[in-house]
């Protein structure tokens, strides 16, 4: 996401290279993608790699010389796919934590921390009156709600 901040303030300072990047899908060469589309290619890539070997392993007699280096190149190119999507799961949650603090008023307490995650928000609706009220027929009140763990 850093690269992406990087050119979104570019867009900001130039004009015209906000206009390049405009036009870029339009460009027979790069099939109606943006340069954001082309940046994401190598970390979706990435994430098939798995799916390539478990595929590769499947067609591959396990007497083969090849097998168990596959195996363990499964392992490895794995773990690294979920290192990826951990962090970009991370990355997400941070931005949404940062939204909801820039969003979120009358409450002091702090929201971005490095263990709280979103889970969900929504809308609830209170539809109970306080046990000591003298008002027992209260009316219902829709309540935005946000979830962390």
């Amino acid at each position: 996401t850093k690269s992406m901040d990087a050119i979104a303030r570019c867009q900001v300072k130039h004009t015209k290279f906000s206009k390049i990047l405009e036009s870029v899908p339009t460009h027979n060469e790069c099939k109606g993608l943006t340069l954001k589309d082309y940046m994401i290619k190598p970390v979706q890539r990435l994430c098939k790699y798995p799916l390539l070997f478990r595929e590769l392993i499947r067609f591959t007699p396990t007497d083969h010389a090849d097998y168990e280096v596959l195996q363990t190149t499964l392992v490895k190119v794995q773990n690294i796919a979920d290192h990826v999507n951990n962090i970009a799961a991370s990355q997400e949650n941070f931005g949404k934590l940062l939204e909801i603090a820039s969003k979120l008023t009358g409450y002091e307490g702090p929201i971005v921390e490095a263990d709280r995650k979103f889970i969900r928000e929504g809308l609830v609706i209170k539809s109970s009156a306080h046990p000591d009220s003298k008002d027992k027929q209260s009316s219902p009140v829709e309540r935005h709600m946000i979830l962390f763990n």
